[in-house]
């Protein structure tokens, strides 16, 4: 069981959080966005797929599949994940999708873009070029 003294301070530090919630929620906002922010610059920092540049768009992808099932045996989600991956040097494996190419896929294991540009890369047509798509010329 717990000493007085350890009690006393218990009561003190959920005082003084109740005291700052609003600078904790900020310091807690802060800290994870830089830790997804790391991640994502370390992995490259736009979607591999569609170019995407957009921070909020932008979501970590297991290269092999089993992201899911990775991060349930970790018990760990959104940044304590980014800080897992850091704490591990960075491990390979993982990659950058935005949200909706991450989703098509773990559905559909592949992304309309990758069909796309398979259609364009086939097409005779000299006149059938994708290159208005910023997708097309990142890769």
């Amino acid at each position: 069981m717990p000493s007085k003294e350890a009690w006393k301070r218990l009561a003190q530090n959920q005082a003084w959080r109740e005291k700052n919630r609003a600078y904790m929620r900020e310091y807690t906002n802060k800290t994870r966005r830089e830790a997804r922010e790391a991640a994502i610059l370390h992995y490259g920092g736009k979607c591999k797929c569609c170019g995407e540049i957009r921070f909020e768009f932008l979501a970590i992808h297991h290269l092999n599949g089993g992201g899911n099932k990775h991060r349930k045996s970790l018990k760990l989600s959104g940044a304590e994940f980014c800080r897992w991956l850091k704490n591990r040097n960075w491990p390979e494996g993982y990659g950058i999708l935005c949200h909706n190419c991450n989703g098509s896929h773990g559905f559909y294991r592949y992304c309309p873009h990758d069909k796309e540009r398979e259609i364009a890369s086939e097409s005779r047509d000299p006149f059938f070029k994708l290159d208005h798509l910023p997708y097309t010329n990142s890769n």
